[in-house]
């Protein structure tokens, strides 16, 4: 419900949907190579997030810890996911750059936790939502001018 200028409750009127939902129709069909990207790298996967999993066999394995003590170091902040360089590419964009990987979590179908290692600019978007400017853009590719 909507409210009017003397703030009672109405209903949206047919024109206020139609263009609500034209709104959104046109957000979606604005989405950025890289946004395509994630969403066919990613695909099948639910809630994709970054950050180290106590539940993931990975990042325990990575840590040399169970699922408790893990659990018990994130929540004293005694580790972190500081990333490390890599070639391989990212498990979510596809990106083929190296760089810095981090981990990334997802839940497949069957809600089993799915480990990705994730560039910089996918921990920016898990993150924050940050959509970088020169994804899938090389150096040796930019004009000059």
């Amino acid at each position: 419900m909507k409210r009017n200028a003397a703030g009672f409750e109405r209903a949206e009127t047919e024109y206020e949907a139609q263009q609500r939902i034209g709104q959104v129709k046109a957000s979606l069909a604005l989405k950025t190579e890289f946004e395509k990207a994630i969403e066919l790298h990613t695909k099948g996967l639910k809630h994709v997030s970054a950050g180290i999993a106590s539940c993931c066999q990975h990042c325990q394995h990575d840590f040399r810890l169970d699922e408790t003590e893990l659990q018990n170091a994130l929540e004293n902040g005694s580790v972190n996911d500081e990333g490390g360089f890599s070639w391989a590419a990212c498990e979510c964009c596809g990106s083929l750059l190296g760089g810095n990987r981090y981990s990334a979590h997802g839940f497949d179908k069957d809600g089993g936790v799915v480990h990705l290692a994730i560039c910089e600019d996918c921990l920016c978007f898990l993150s924050n939502g940050d959509i970088p400017e020169k994804w899938g853009k090389y150096w040796w590719n930019e004009k000059k001018g």
